[in-house]
């Protein structure tokens, strides 16, 4: 009979001594597991603060180029002597809206394949005020202004797009003749192009 006993108390202490390792066991497994949780949600954090960057400096490049548009569509507007006006930068960025890009190979390639010409559309206008939607992006450069700023300048980049469209219509090989030579880090251009009258591309360095 104390056997029995001797032998079940002796099994009732390894079911203790189990039990607690296993407690201990959950409670080290609990606190990994809060452990990465946090770390998953800091992560999400950076995430959400890096997508924010992007939204506001893609709005911004965004802008930039609405800007260029709006620029080109008064000059237009004005006749040929705003027409005579258009700066090289210009120019090209009325050429890549109607002829394919070659922008080289290489170093000179890379850097060529991310200047933005030409690419202002309808719908990249409602991306941009999608996004200045979601984010808040005079905050984020610590700017004074409205949301509502950005969203109007957007709109009104709409019927300025419509005047470039409709003189492209009119001059569909504008700036087919203004060539880009690469070399050396530098970017040259030479030709003219005929819009109501001739001008020439005077060599610039960039």
């Amino acid at each position: 009979m104390k056997k029995n006993q001797t032998r079940l108390k002796k099994k009732l202490k390894e079911l203790e001594d189990d039990n607690l390792k296993l407690t201990i066991n959950f409670r080290e497994a609990t606190s990994r597991l809060d452990h990465m949780k946090e770390q998953i949600d800091c992560m999400k954090e950076q995430i959400e603060k890096l997508k924010d960057d992007k939204n506001c400096r893609d709005v911004v490049f965004m802008l930039k180029d609405f800007q260029e548009i709006k620029t080109i569509a008064t000059k237009i507007q004005k006749g040929s002597t705003g027409v005579h006006r258009f700066t090289l930068s210009e120019i090209l960025t009325l050429k890549y809206r109607l002829h394919k890009r070659r922008v080289g190979n290489g170093i000179q390639g890379l850097l060529a394949s991310q200047n933005i010409h030409g690419r202002v559309t309808s719908s990249a206008i409602e991306h941009c005020k999608r996004l200045a939607s979601q984010s808040n992006v005079f905050e984020h450069f610590n700017v004074k202004g409205k949301t509502e700023e950005i969203i109007e300048f957007a709109k009104t980049t709409e019927p300025a797009l419509k005047v470039v469209e409709q003189y492209l219509g009119y001059y569909p090989h504008f700036g087919s003749n203004v060539h880009m030579k690469y070399g050396h880090g530098q970017i040259s251009f030479k030709g003219h192009h005929r819009a109501g009258g001739q001008q020439k591309a005077e060599r610039q360095a960039v």
